[in-house]
């Protein structure tokens, strides 16, 4: 499959400067916090910005859902887990029509964020340092948001019990996942159960291969193109009066006689043509409401192989309310996560 392309390149200007800022911020900050283990600029380009930003097509479908609201007032996205800021620093660059929560539980990614969020300018992020087993218990965060997102953050049966609750009925909860997810989906469904219910998607993505973008620096210098002051000299160009002239041109008289045309009645009898109340009967034919939906990848997609490059947005839509009993304390949450009764 070729390489898509680059969702950077689909940003304005603005947007770009603001993410060029956030990883120059990152790899400053990364020398004593320790952020993240990916430290090539290229690489955290393609592997944190490009990664949040291609779900940037499924949230505005989601935005045109009746369970959201307009862009006008903004959709509310809450990023359980968010690290560093990825998925929902790059989303709020992004999407600036979109209210972002970060949550994230390590003071010190927290912390970083909100120095980000207010170097960038991003009015539309708010950062929380809290855990999510906690703030879901909270009724102003407790469905409350139209998406939940999760990139990096626990197996799927996991990921539904922290993020569901966050999510008001008809929402979203996206969480990444790559080639590793399929023996988590039965599990995962399994735990939709008792958390009030939610039907599974898959859908799959590839990132953009960076060698075979163009590199900026190579585009031609402004400063090269020729001097407009060295074009030619508009009275160097031919006289108009040197052009042919017009009496040298062929005799309108000297062309065919129309009368040679082959004539009108050589043209096929209109009474030989087929019957028109011959033609198969309209309403005979099938009807178009009974065919087939078109089919998007889901639970039973299939091994990793059928998903190019085996990267794939698990997307849960929340079907019912989620008892008050979730999200349970995380030594619970982790090592027992829920089953089928």
């Amino acid at each position: 499959m070729p390489s898509p392309l680059s969702r950077l390149l689909l940003l304005s200007s603005a947007q770009r400067d603001r993410l060029e800022m956030f990883l120059q911020m990152l790899l400053a900050e990364n020398r004593t916090l320790n952020l993240t283990t990916i430290t090539d600029p290229d690489a955290v380009r393609v592997r944190h910005f490009e990664d949040s930003l291609a779900a940037v097509p499924l949230i505005e479908e989601m935005a045109r859902r009746p369970a959201s609201q307009s862009r006008e007032s903004g959709l509310s996205l809450i990023d359980v887990g968010s690290g560093a800021g990825f998925p929902g620093l790059p989303l709020a660059i992004a999407l600036p029509w979109c209210r972002v929560t970060s949550l994230e539980a390590t003071g010190k990614k927290a912390r970083f964020q909100e120095k980000v969020a207010a170097a960038l300018g991003l009015r539309n992020v708010t950062v929380i340092h809290d855990r999510a087993e906690s703030l879901a218990h909270r009724d102003e965060y407790r469905e409350a948001f139209d998406v939940a997102a999760a990139r990096a953050l626990a197996a799927l049966p996991v990921v539904a019990e922290l993020t569901l609750p966050f999510v008001k009925v008809g929402g979203h909860a996206i969480a990444w996942k790559g080639p590793g997810a399929d023996p988590e989906i039965a599990p995962a469904q399994a735990a939709c159960e008792k958390l009030g219910g939610a039907t599974i998607t898959q859908f799959p993505y590839i990132l953009p291969d960076t060698h075979a973008l163009p590199d900026i620096h190579a585009l031609p210098d402004i400063h090269a193109l020729p001097d407009i002051h060295a074009l030619p000299d508009i009275h160097a160009l031919p006289d108009i009066h040197a052009l042919p002239d017009i009496h040298a041109l062929p005799d309108i008289h000297a062309l065919p006689d129309t009368h040679a045309l082959p004539g009108i009645h050589a043209l096929p009898d209109i009474h030989a043509l087929p019957d028109i109340h011959a033609l198969p009967d309209i309403h005979a034919l099938p009807d178009v409401a009974s065919r087939a939906p078109l089919a998007c990848p889901g639970p039973s997609a299939g091994p990793p192989s059928a998903l190019p490059s085996g990267l794939r947005f698990v997307v849960f839509e929340k079907t019912g309310l989620t008892p008050q009993l979730y999200p349970r304390p995380a030594h619970l949450l982790r090592k027992r996560p829920l089953r089928k009764a």
